[in-house]
């Protein structure tokens, strides 16, 4: 068992706020600030800094994290495998939005229809909540858009590229035809939430193209990819997503593919588990396995990849 206060330790390096690590634990602030203080002591180094109003790592800090992630995950795996050995096998699957609503679902029920004796667990989150629940080891595994995290605790690999298309209810297409991609600009954008990997290719694009959400008439968060499509189908604005995620109402005439012919986009979608896993064989064969099955029943393009 971790100490207790490494659980605060990790709460707070997740959460860089100890009135929300108190609240997320059900302690107190100075309860928060005395297990912190009792590390530091221990340790005889700072792990924690202030820069301005905002709680950073220090060098010590970070490596300790590190750390002691990886034990929790591994304990928590332990707790896990002796369950297993007298329940069966469980793989507990993360998802963000818009991956759940591409073509990874289709396969993973051709899994679990090939593979009954494994009980499954599916969780759609973004992905910044999926990856404290890698973290934390209550997800095993998560299917996502490529999303830049933190590359010293997480195993990422890129499998499919996708392109991500401009898209909307088809009278608003028929206006915009053929116009610069600038247009949009005077339009309402449908927007993925904060911690999205879908919303951070956007705004990466953004940002390429000198544009950015103050520009836009006006945007509209949400957190559901059905949602959008709706939203889109009853006229309201544009938005850029997967074309895997809009392929069905496009061919349904729903809705309709902005064409202008300054708007390229690709992204990546990408499969991560924590490297410190001690399943990590079981993750990668998991994987394989998956990617062989899209592989061989669908033209996508993968990216293969040898893992270590």
């Amino acid at each position: 068992m971790l100490d207790y206060r490494i659980y605060t330790f990790i709460s707070l390096c997740e959460t860089r706020s100890y009135t929300k690590t108190a609240e997320q634990l059900h302690i107190s602030q100075p309860s928060v600030s005395q297990h912190i203080k009792a590390l530091e002591q221990h340790y005889g180094c700072d792990l924690f800094y202030f820069e301005g109003r905002n709680l950073k790592l220090t060098k010590e800090g970070r490596y300790l994290y590190q750390k002691e992630v990886g034990i929790m995950t591994n304990e928590k795996e332990i707790e896990s495998y002796i369950e297993q050995m007298a329940n069966g096998k469980h793989l507990r699957i993360g998802m963000t939005p818009s991956v759940s609503e591409s073509f990874v679902p289709k396969y993973l029920a051709a899994y679990i229809r090939k593979n009954a004796e494994i009980h499954f667990q599916f969780l759609v989150d973004d992905m910044r909540q999926l990856r404290g629940n890698l973290a934390n080891g209550t997800l095993d595994v998560v299917f996502s858009e490529q999303f830049f995290l933190n590359g010293s605790i997480f195993e990422q690999h890129i499998y499919h590229q996708e392109q991500l298309t401009l898209v909307s209810d088809p009278a608003t297409a028929a206006r915009l035809y053929g116009r610069s991609v600038s247009a949009i600009l005077k339009e309402t954008l449908l927007l993925p939430p904060e911690g999205s990997g879908l919303r951070e290719i956007i705004m990466h694009w953004l940002n390429s193209r000198s544009m950015a959400l103050t520009d836009f008439e006006r945007v509209i968060v949400v957190n559901s990819i059905t949602m959008i499509r709706e939203m889109l189908a009853q006229q309201i604005g544009v938005s850029i997503l997967f074309e895997s995620n809009v392929r069905e109402d496009v061919q349904n005439r729903r809705l309709q593919r902005l064409q202008m012919d300054d708007f390229f986009l690709w992204g990546n979608f990408q499969f991560v588990y924590l490297k410190e896993s001690l399943s990590k064989d079981l993750y990668t064969d998991f994987f394989q396995d998956f990617q062989n099955m899209v592989t061989e029943h669908a033209h996508l393009p993968t990216v293969p990849y040898q893992f270590n």
